[in-house]
């Protein structure tokens, strides 16, 4: 209890230094939890899958130096393939400019969210099918 009244007493004594220290600790707790937070985040992305240590997003700056967004040249991935030994899959994904129309004589659907990608997809990511099988649909890409 004497810690603390002395504690208090030097604080409201020294004010603009008490103000200054408790503000610099905070903001320095503050930034240690952001750039955890963030690095945790990062160092986890794409993890959950079974070979999520072995992919790797490919990024360039193509249309503007200033940034890096993960839009390469389309002949740049067989190149890739072909020249780099440890490069066992390459596989691309682009999302719908607009949304596609899947319809049939009785219905129209258009979908929100459609992703193009390679036909070496599902052996990169592990992800799990909603429905039907992967089997089927290698056989014949148009199906629903």
């Amino acid at each position: 209890m004497l810690f603390l009244n002395l504690t208090i007493r030097n604080l409201l004594k020294q004010k603009f230094s008490s103000v200054i220290n408790i503000l610099g600790l905070a903001l320095g707790i503050g930034s240690f939890v952001l750039i955890s937070v963030f690095v945790y985040s990062e160092s986890r992305y794409d993890r959950f899958h079974e070979q999520g240590e072995n992919i790797y997003r490919l990024t360039g700056n193509i249309f503007n130096p200033n940034s890096h967004a993960a839009i390469l040249p389309l002949p740049f991935y067989p190149v890739i393939k072909e020249n780099v030994p440890e490069v066992k899959e390459v596989v691309r994904v682009q999302g719908a400019f607009r949304p596609p129309e899947f319809s049939t004589e009785e219905l129209s659907l258009a979908q929100e969210g459609v992703l193009y990608v390679d036909p070496e997809f599902m052996t990169v990511f592990s992800f799990e099918l909603a429905s039907g099988d992967l089997d089927a649909f290698a056989g014949d890409p148009t199906a629903l």
